[in-house]
Order: structure tokens, then C-alpha cells, then sequence
């Protein structure tokens, strides 16, 4: 994680980039692992862990049939999230995920998450069979830093 960590600080800050999150699953932890980098405030404008269906739609502008029809588990919930993030923070890049961290009637654990720029939505799923809530949780996080690694390293700003 240290080296794409280093990438995504490094590139963000060269390049006076902005970023947002919108976290369920991970409940803040991509957010978390920005600011644990000194000077991440150059680029990280804030996030919203929307954990329910309410935070959802209130704060990120989910639609509710949508979500509700899906558990608000889905890649278009994590779509809508990510866009949502980016209209309320107005930042470059909003970093989106929900998902189930532990196994359950659902089945096993897995996210979708999406990044959302001025180019697009950028969507992606992470399976997580056999992995505990806390492992789960680790990696998403680090997927969607590399995936935001990928964008930044082919010039999608």
C-alpha cells in the first residue's frame, strides 16, 4: 500500500489535485489512509461515511428506489455516490464504495466501488471470500487507491 500511497500523494499534490470520498464498507478508512500522509490537505477536501440508506440519499443523493432495491449494495449506488461526492466537495476525484464486509445471506464479502472525474466514472468490484471484516475492509481500501493510481498514472484528471 506504501508505494501507490506515495504515487496518489505525490501525483495530487504536482498536479493541485482534489479528492473526496464517499464511504460505507470502508467507513472512512480511504479517507483515513489520505491523511495519514503529511500534507494530504493540499488535496483531500473531506468525506461522507454514508453507512445507511438515509445517508445515502441525504447526503450523496442516491436515488432511494434504486438503492433500496439492491440492499444499497450495487455498482450504480457506488456510481451515484461518487458523483454526489464530487458535486458536494467540487473536487477532481470523489472515491466511492459499498459492500458487504463479512459474509451473509448476501454470500461472501465483496464492494463495488467507483471514481468519479471530470472524464467519467471509473467502476470496479472487489472480492473478498475468506477474508475477515477488518481484511475486507484493508483491501478495498487499497484497490481504490491503485485504481485512482491508474487514472492518475494515464492523465485522467
Amino acid at each position: 500500500m506504501t508505494q501507490t500511497l506515495r504515487y496518489v500523494h505525490n501525483k495530487l499534490t504536482a498536479k493541485n489535485l482534489t479528492v473526496a470520498t464517499a464511504e460505507s464498507l470502508t467507513a472512512g478508512m480511504i479517507a483515513a489512509t489520505l491523511a495519514d500522509q503529511s500534507g494530504a490537505s493540499a488535496y483531500l477536501r473531506g468525506g461522507i461515511v454514508a453507512y445507511t440508506l438515509d445517508a445515502k440519499v441525504d447526503f450523496l443523493g442516491v436515488q432511494r428506489e434504486e438503492a433500496a432495491a439492491c440492499n444499497c449494495v450495487s455498482r450504480e449506488v457506488a456510481k451515484q455516490m461518487a458523483l454526489g461526492a464530487r458535486e458536494k466537495f467540487k473536487v477532481d476525484y470523489a472515491l466511492a464504495v459499498t459492500g458487504y464486509a463479512e459474509p451473509g445471506e448476501h454470500g461472501e464479502p465483496f464492494a463495488h466501488f467507483a471514481i468519479a472525474w471530470s472524464g467519467g466514472v471509473l467502476p470496479g468490484t472487489v472480492p473478498g471470500e475468506g477474508l475477515t471484516r477488518n481484511a475486507m475492509r484493508r483491501r478495498v481500501t487499497l484497490k481504490v487507491l491503485q485504481a485512482l493510481a491508474w487514472l492518475l498514472r494515464h492523465n485522467h484528471a
